[in-house]
């Protein structure tokens, strides 16, 4: 809906069609990047919530919350990054090098899309439609489609560097960010729970390493680059694109598996609605795995041997000669854990 503004407003101001295609270009290849990972993790965030929302569970709503925006943020801010820095080769590779002069626009509406996800993205809105605020949500969002067409009707008729396809880039990018500062907000007080600080200051330390290998180290300059397949030549900008990502990854996976900034409770959580994502999140997950949970009011504690003893151990006065009776279920007791600020 944002998009769609902006682009009446470029017919408005009879913005030039190479400003729109500019435009077109870096908001796509962005918002491809941004969700590419995470594409699938709307309805499991909301199911996840859903479920740790039931019996009116404020506390493990607040538990599934944050761990929906450690999710966000580890499987799409370092890819926002890596496609930061290599924006140029990305557009080269895709779209040739007439399309060059989208490289800057690209980079801007980047930095906005890390800043979105590094503050939990969408995971917000979920947690206030399973509250049933609804209408918080909506007028919201709203808001931002007001503000970012009020700056986009300031900016783009502008002739300066901040006008056109950058201004109508930067209107989208603030109408985001205050939108998801607002819920964030809204969300903290009423789940009276910590966003997970401490969480993203580890993702970002693990992502240094690999943010400063793909600055510093350029494939092309190798002696020997592979610059054929046979006798099929390869593009110099692709080759080293693709040695580039295996770079990255290999040192952004190492630096994870040093840092480990999630936790297995949040794996174990997240897996109950999609068991694909426990054999891709627990390597970078610290602490002992579970084998099972409790979604309950304290859901950060598994269930340990020590309970199951405890049940085993009730006394029975029954007799030898009377039936056995049902026992009635046995809520474990779970004590709280401590959950990082």
């Amino acid at each position: 809906l944002l998009k769609q503004v902006v682009i009446s407003l470029f017919g408005a101001f009879l913005v030039s069609d190479v400003a729109i295609a500019y435009f077109n270009l870096a908001f796509q290849l962005t918002h491809a990047a941004a969700y590419l990972l995470i594409s699938g993790l709307g309805g499991v965030g909301l199911a996840a919530m859903s479920a740790a929302y039931s019996g009116q569970d404020r506390a493990g709503l607040a538990f599934a919350w944050r761990a929906v925006s450690k999710v966000h943020i580890l499987l799409s801010v370092p890819l926002l990054v890596f496609v930061f820095i290599h924006a140029g080769a990305i557009i080269n590779v895709f779209y040739t090098s007439k399309y060059g002069p989208a490289t800057p626009l690209m980079q801007i509406f980047l930095l906005f899309n890390i800043f979105y996800l590094l503050a939990g993205g969408n995971a917000h809105q979920a947690a206030l439609y399973v509250l049933g605020r609804q209408r918080v949500a909506l007028i919201i969002n709203w808001a931002s489609l007001a503000v970012t067409a009020g700056l986009a009707t300031l900016l783009i008729p502008n002739q300066g560097p901040l006008g056109g396809s950058t201004g109508a880039l930067i209107a989208i990018g603030v109408g985001q960010a205050g939108a998801v500062v607002v819920q964030l907000a809204f969300a903290w007080r009423l789940l009276h729970a910590k966003y997970p600080i401490r969480f993203s200051a580890r993702v970002l330390l693990a992502l240094a390493p690999a943010t400063a290998v793909a600055y510093v180290i350029h494939p092309s300059a190798w002696r020997g680059f592979p610059q054929h397949i046979g006798t099929v030549r390869i593009p110099l900008s692709l080759s080293e694109l693709i040695i580039s990502v295996l770079l990255f990854t290999l040192v952004l996976g190492v630096g994870l598996w040093f840092a480990k900034p999630i936790e297995h409770v949040d794996v174990d959580l997240l897996a109950q609605t999609n068991p694909r994502l426990r054999p891709i999140l627990s390597p970078f997950a610290s602490g002992a795995p579970s084998p099972r949970m409790l979604i309950s009011k304290h859901p950060t504690r598994p269930v340990g041997r020590s309970d199951l003893n405890k049940i085993s151990q009730v006394p029975t006065t029954r007799r030898p000669s009377e039936p056995t009776a049902k026992k009635p279920a046995v809520r474990l007791p779970i004590e709280p854990q401590h959950m990082e600020e």
